[in-house]
Parts: C-alpha cells; structure tokens; sequence
C-alpha cells in the first residue's frame, strides 16, 4: 500500500493528532487527512469524512475510510468504520486492510492501542 506524498509529509511533522485516511483498493493508495474542527482544503484539515465528501476530494463508490489517533509518534487508536465504507459489511474495513494501514503508515501500535469497532 502507497502513501501519497503529502500524507507522507503530514506524517513526517506529526507527534499527536487524530488523522482521517482514505483508501483506495484499486489502487493500493492511501490518503491522510489531519481532523480539525473546521475544513481549511490547502492544508489538508477536515472534521470528519463527510467534509472530504462535500468538498468531492472522495471517489464515493472506490474509496474506503478510517481514523486513526496517534500521541508521541505511536498508533493508540484505530476507528475502522466510516461512512465511505457503505459498500462493506457493518460499514467497517477489515482487520488485515487496518494491519495494513498502519504498517504503510510506517509508525508502531502503542501499548495501550485500541481498536473500534472491536474485531469479532
């Protein structure tokens, strides 16, 4: 899986915050968003999935979507339900794509990781 390079260069700066990825499986490519209570497009802020919808930065029936939380350079949360992923069963990306994800992402679970919905 590929990030693209400003994903990569949000990430680069990041010590703690809460990002919104994108997913494109045909692809293989992956998109970072830094969440923000507001939309700011140019640098990459949004509050949620939706926004990215509304601002059409979404392929609606290509891409998937999670969140993810990070403090001092390390994974602690891992939202694996988005409304992009209305195509999937219970609207969640699987636990093998979220594995994935963070090792793409090229930063270790902390020891308190947690991951929503739980995997049954």
């Amino acid at each position: 899986m590929t990030l693209d390079a400003p994903s990569q260069q949000l990430l680069d700066t990041a010590i703690d915050g809460l990002f919104l990825g994108v997913l494109n499986p045909t692809r293989n490519a992956m998109r970072l968003f830094e969440a923000a209570p507001w939309a700011d497009v140019s640098r990459r802020r949004f509050p949620d999935h939706q926004s990215l919808v509304r601002h059409r930065l979404i392929d609606w029936d290509r891409e998937y979507g999670f969140s993810f939380e990070i403090a001092q350079r390390k994974v602690t949360r891992f939202n694996r339900l988005s409304l992009l992923n209305h195509t999937l069963p219970d609207s969640v990306i699987g636990i093998d794509i979220m594995i994935a994800v963070i090792a793409a992402v090229g930063l270790e679970s902390a020891p308190d990781f947690r991951v929503y919905p739980e995997a049954s």
